[in-house]
């Protein structure tokens, strides 16, 4: 019990003792810096105690900066635009600003009213200066998204436009537009998938959704444990889709895919369409099937 005691005694005694000397080593500090001249470092170490509520430790401080009117230049040196812009960049635009007004009320305690209103003014400027570089540096990193996303955009309507001329350039014969008009009667009712139980059915109907956010640029309009639709498109090339799910008999369902396009505006508009809507078609069952396996 009384080893208990004096363990503890002696610990409450070390902290005491720390914070006695942490709470002075400002002022050895300063005596240090100004024993080594110099007066900006020894002004920092005594500003605190300017208003310190420890009256021996401000008076001391109030002592050396009276006995070395250099520490007062060395504050006037810690209110310079130059620094207080590092100072504020460092800490933020909020802390910052609100670190050097605090610091400002402990000047106001040694330096004259001119001094301190310029230091306030200095403080002012470098705000602003920092202020106006952040809003710069935003402006300029939205000028160069919007660069990208704009060199985007061109890439992808370069792209739209070579696969239309591609396809286009497909569809010029009488056999082909036969050809792809066969081909897309015989994808038209493969693009169905059946599913045998609620938990199937399911994950069939969310595997449909993720398909067609990946094959249309239409956004979804709706969707519920029956019906996926997108927007209709507005453009004659883009693709949009509506999926359906159809109870059958017991727990089974089917669930079918159809495509479309805009409204076209010539012949071959119907043509890219048809090209663009057979690969959605035919991709559609392959496409569950393999993520129900994995």
């Amino acid at each position: 019990m009384y080893r208990l005691v004096f363990v503890m005694l002696s610990i409450g005694l070390f902290l005491y003792g720390c914070g006695s000397m942490s709470h002075k080593s400002y002022l050895e500090h300063a005596e240090a810096a100004i024993a080594e001249r110099r007066w900006e470092s020894a002004y920092v170490f005594l500003e605190d105690g300017f208003v310190t509520e420890n009256v021996a430790n401000r008076e001391r401080a109030l002592a050396l900066v009276k006995a070395y009117p250099q520490i007062l230049a060395g504050g006037v040196a810690t209110f310079s635009v130059a620094r207080v812009v590092r100072m504020i960049e460092a800490n933020g635009l909020v802390a910052g600003p609100r670190q050097e007004l605090k610091r400002l009320e402990m000047y106001r305690v040694v330096a004259t009213p001119e001094a301190a209103m310029q230091a306030e003014q200095n403080i002012a400027e470098a705000f602003a200066q920092v202020k106006k570089a952040r809003d710069l540096e935003e402006f300029r990193k939205s000028q160069e998204l919007a660069r990208i996303e704009r060199e985007k955009a061109e890439e992808l309507a370069r792209m739209e436009k070579a696969r239309a001329e591609e396809v286009t350039r497909r569809a010029i014969t009488a056999r082909d537009r036969e050809a792809l008009a066969l081909r897309m009667a015989k994808a038209i009712p493969m693009a169905k998938v059946s599913c045998k139980d609620s938990l199937e059915c399911g994950k069939t109907f969310a595997l449909t959704q993720i398909y067609i956010l990946e094959h249309s640029k239409m956004k979804i309009q709706s969707a519920n444990d029956t019906i996926i639709e997108t927007y209709s498109p507005n453009d004659p090339h883009a693709i949009g889709a509506r999926a359906t799910k159809t109870p059958r008999s017991g727990t089974t369902a089917l669930v079918s895919l159809d495509v479309y396009c805009g409204k076209p505006k010539t012949e071959a508009d119907v043509y890219i369409c048809m090209y663009s809507a057979v690969d959605v078609y035919e991709g559609f069952a392959p496409f569950i099937q393999r993520m129900l396996i994995k």
